[in-house]
């Protein structure tokens, strides 16, 4: 679905299965329960002095998705819009509508996101699907760019049905570490109450939690224009919601080319790890703004999305280590994002120590996988503190070059062989010119790790040319 082509826009959230749920036919309940659930997923229809975009018609984006990267735990991709689907019928099955230029704004939609540890593998499916444990953490970023000006009154990011209306169960709002609003939806007993609106300005989150574990736990943490969640009950005790990116008089006259961003960090808990309480919300986001005995030992953090940990990388390498998550704290899968390496480049993660599971390359220590970097030049890997008394890894480039034109080169790692647990890999080094003109380089090796035996070279390229500096045991 997420590389689906057509009517279709990023997804908002993912919610982690208990693990070893069972199985269900296709279509069937996943064993997740959220506090809201949409109905409408995240499609951009801003409503002007004219009215919605699309008119009365349901409106979707046209849109051609592209996987910016897809490595062993992190997904990241982007959706363009290319024009406007107004659909006159639909069922569940199939549509039948036009596609029409969008003549108000062009819209992209980018969804990263990192994945859990795997405990094992499902003993009742079909040998080959694994379950995990911990939080989900999701990237959300949408941008509208205005083709013309326009006046802008409302821009919904989703709507749908609110499950959690006479639940045991928080909304809690904050800043940093402090909680600035509280509701327990429990007061809200009027059936046809109001319900309550909550405004969540850039730097701020927003929390579901429940206190009997009814409901996943749910963090949203906001980067981007404010964000307004509002949510009313009906009769029959049910409600719905809207969340929006809220537009203040001074931002609703939007001029040609202007931009409209919406950012938002999500994590979400499996419901065998409910965070059920504010007191308890507070100890967790103390450690996911500031994990404790976090040491970055090369490269330097940097502000950025609250809730990510963001490091810009020293000669195009990170390195970071952290102690046991606290045990009276709810395990957290730490986001972090690494910036300044080469797109160009193979970038991967090595772990000195560590437990991720029962990955293919397994718990352990001096164990390598590759990362997948965006056209940027951004690595994503989730940690995971709760898993091992010493978590400690090195991220970015384990081969660099330097010289005149030398980040215009294309260098390839592969691990023909992983090393694990102090046993030596067998490691590919090829590095190519793609350009017109010769390339002169120096190659050197960035960190040590078992089997790459490659140090340096300097080297000439002739426009096109390809040179493999070691290959399994052979040294060129």
């Amino acid at each position: 679905m997420r590389m689906g082509r057509g009517p279709l826009w990023g997804s908002f959230i993912s919610y982690p299965n208990v693990p070893n749920p069972g199985r269900t036919w296709d279509g069937g309940p996943g064993a997740f329960s959220p506090p809201f659930t949409p109905n409408n997923v995240a499609h951009p229809n801003p409503v002007t002095e004219n009215g919605p975009v699309g008119g009365d018609l349901p409106t979707f984006m046209n849109q051609v998705p592209q996987v910016l990267f897809s490595d062993e735990l992190v997904y990241r991709g982007i959706f363009r819009a290319d024009g406007l689907i107004l659909i006159p019928h639909a069922n569940p099955w199939g549509a039948y509508a036009p596609i029409l230029p969008n003549e108000l704004f062009d819209a992209t939609y980018t969804w990263t996101e990192f994945n859990q540890y795997s405990i094992g593998v499902m003993p009742n499916a079909n040998g080959y699907e694994w379950y995990g444990g911990g939080n989900f953490s999701t990237m959300i970023e949408q941008e509208l760019t205005f083709k013309k000006a326009a006046t802008i009154k409302e821009l919904r990011m989703l709507s749908g049905q609110f499950m959690a209306f006479g639940q045991s169960v928080y909304l809690a709002r904050g800043e940093g570490t402090k909680i600035l609003e509280i509701i327990d939806l429990e007061d809200i007993a009027n059936p046809l109450s109001q319900g309550a609106r909550v405004t969540v300005a850039k730097g701020q989150w927003l929390a579901f939690l429940s206190k009997d574990a009814a409901f996943n736990t749910m963090l949203l943490s906001n980067h981007g224009d404010p964000m307004r969640f509002s949510f009313s009950k009906n009769s029959q005790g049910s409600g719905e919601y809207v969340f929006e990116t809220e537009l203040p008089p001074e931002r609703r006259e939007f001029a040609e080319g202007e931009k409209l961003v919406t950012n938002l960090l999500a994590f979400s808990w499996p419901k065998n790890e409910p965070i059920r309480n504010p007191e308890e919300l507070e100890k967790a986001l103390k450690y996911i703004l500031s994990p404790t005995g976090l040491e970055i030992t090369r490269g330097k953090r940097t502000d950025g999305w609250p809730l990510l940990i963001e490091v810009i990388a020293d000669r195009f390498v990170a390195e970071l280590l952290i102690p046991r998550e606290p045990k009276d704290i709810v395990p957290v899968n730490l986001p972090v994002r690494i910036s300044g390496l080469n797109p160009r480049w193979s970038a991967g993660l090595f772990q000195i120590s560590g437990e991720n599971g029962l990955e293919y390359y397994g718990p352990g220590r001096e164990v390598f996988r590759p990362l997948g970097l965006d056209p940027e030049g951004r690595a994503y890997f989730p940690l995971f503190a709760s898993r091992y008394d010493m978590t400690h890894v090195v991220a970015g480039h384990p081969i660099v070059a330097s010289g005149t034109n030398a980040d215009q080169l294309f260098i390839q790692v592969i691990a023909l062989k992983g090393p694990q647990e102090g046993q030596p890999g067998l490691w590919n080094v090829t590095v190519n010119n793609p350009t017109d003109q010769p390339i002169t380089a120096e190659i050197r090796r960035n960190w040590e790790m078992p089997g790459l035996t490659f140090q340096e070279a300097k080297v000439t390229l002739p426009p096109g040319g390809v040179k493999t500096f070691e290959h399994g045991e052979e040294i060129k």
